[in-house]
């Protein structure tokens, strides 16, 4: 595997709903790429059909945790984190994925740290770091060895989860991982955080719309302290294709998170998301190649992952940061 290969896939590990601008290639030993028709203008690699589900293939693997009720409080609170002062909110990564398209499928599983280190402004530099990632088959055969990837690092995050800068592609990651509310809340209610992700139509910048329904639940007590629970349903499908471009385009992420939320120490204890993105690409029926270049052949692409973080108060001491 090419080194090239290595850093599109650890990218689509740590951004996965800004992956929807590329699919990796055929990526084969000498035998099967000998078996390929290497005939016409170009490549034609064999295709394997694709079934789009917006049900994420991990859904069942969250929402398991089980933890004591806890009293509303008497004021509804703003769930927001602190970034008045110098804390670092830390915590153990893990996310698994597993992608099928029809230029075939791969398996990524990933460990490592998220930090969020308040800067004393209102603001915070989110530092994501995977120490340890496998890549290999959907059935996990032929996994690769651990490996690391570049640290992801995402400054001026605000308080209330969002960026200083709106238009930020990392904007939306940030939604989808730490779901916080735009207004307090009481036990039921919910509301709605507009959200979107680019989306390449051949080589068109387009934007599937949506947004995240935050509910929260109830109240339970984690390690002796009232947390929030909160749960989200993530639709970003409304896709608008100018009718100037031709071809059929579908482009989804749609999921499901559960988090708790330390009201007291204004930070989140554990984050589960469970999410299902897929995508196709139909060319108009009369692309077919020629002089000028290979045939673009249809496309389609579906991923699902679970992500995970949990609190890990150890990784916010200074030695554990300057070894991250």
């Amino acid at each position: 595997m090419t080194s090239r290969k290595r850093l599109g896939l650890a990218a689509t590990l740590l951004v996965l709903m800004l992956a929807v601008s590329g699919l990796p290639g055929c990526d084969k030993t000498e035998e099967e790429e000998a078996a390929c028709d290497w005939g016409g203008e170009g490549p034609q690699i064999p295709r394997t059909p694709v079934s789009l589900s917006t049900t994420p293939k991990f859904l069942d693997a969250i929402g398991k945790e089980s933890h004591a009720a806890a009293d509303a409080p008497a004021v509804a609170p703003a769930l927001r984190w602190d970034f008045s002062g110098s804390t670092v909110y830390a915590y153990d990564y893990r996310q698994e994925m597993v992608q099928a398209s029809s230029l075939g499928g791969t398996s990524i599983e990933g460990d490592g740290t998220l930090l969020l280190k308040s800067k004393g402004d209102k603001t915070a530099t989110l530092v994501l770091t995977v120490t340890k990632m496998t890549m290999g088959l959907p059935d996990g055969e032929r996994k690769t060895p651990p490996m690391n990837s570049p640290a992801m690092v995402v400054p001026g995050v605000k308080e209330d989860g969002t960026m200083e800068i709106a238009a930020n592609p990392a904007n939306s990651l940030l939604r989808m991982l730490f779901p916080l509310p735009p207004r307090p809340l009481k036990v039921g209610e919910s509301a709605r955080v507009p959200n979107s992700m680019p989306f390449n139509a051949m080589g068109s910048a387009l934007t599937v719309e949506g947004g995240n329904t935050i509910t929260l639940t109830g109240y339970v007590t984690i390690d002796g302290r009232t947390c929030a629970r909160l749960e989200t349903d993530i639709d970003i499908s409304k896709l608008e294709v100018p009718e100037e471009l031709e071809g059929t385009y579908k482009c989804f992420l749609k999921g499901k998170s559960i988090s708790y939320f330390d009201i007291q120490t204004r930070g989140f204890v554990s984050v589960e998301a469970a999410l299902a993105m897929g995508m196709a690409i139909e060319p108009p029926k009369d692309d077919e190649g020629g002089a000028d270049g290979p045939a673009v052949f249809p496309i389609a692409m579906q991923m699902d992952t679970v992500i995970r973080l949990r609190r890990n108060p150890e990784k916010a001491k200074p030695a554990s940061i300057e070894k991250d």
